[in-house]
């Protein structure tokens, strides 16, 4: 991680990272041990630009949500996600991209985690209004199910 982050990953060694995150190592199926490596990658696939390593990397969070899995670990995951879109670069596709992932977050969060999750959305479009319009529907999708328990 610490060569990731020092600049020497190139594009060259992206592949060999998807490798690991499409498979189903011991490591990545457990939140504690997964979230350092899916933030190394999700780093990764933002500085090269990687849109298949992002979605690679959001597919692997959004595998790890469960039914029992607390607000504080979603929002986790969520954030690593919406970092890993950052590989889109355009402003444009970036805000379209977070939203889908948003969206997607929000059909498999539990309705005991939905209300927080909601709120951490909401200040996100407080920090950058570009995001109201993203994250619309993922808000829409989590206070309903927030209202559902």
């Amino acid at each position: 991680m610490v060569i990731a982050y020092g600049g020497g990953i190139d594009a060259s060694l992206t592949k060999e990272i998807l490798r690991l995150l499409e498979g189903s190592g011991q490591q990545l199926s457990k939140l504690g041990t997964a979230h350092e490596i899916l933030r190394c990658s999700a780093y990764i696939a933002a500085t090269t630009k990687d849109t298949q390593l992002a979605g690679a990397v959001i597919n692997r969070c959004l595998r790890l949500v469960t039914p029992e899995t607390s607000a504080n670990s979603i929002l986790a995951l969520m954030l690593v996600a919406i970092q890993s879109c950052a590989a889109h670069g355009n402003s444009m596709t970036y805000y379209t991209e977070c939203g889908t992932v948003a969206s997607r977050f929000a059909y498999a969060t539990s309705s005991s985690a939905a209300l927080d999750a909601r709120a951490a959305l909401e200040a996100l479009g407080y920090r950058d209004p570009k995001f109201i319009a993203a994250l619309g529907q993922a808000m829409a999708i989590l206070e309903a199910t927030g209202m559902g328990r």
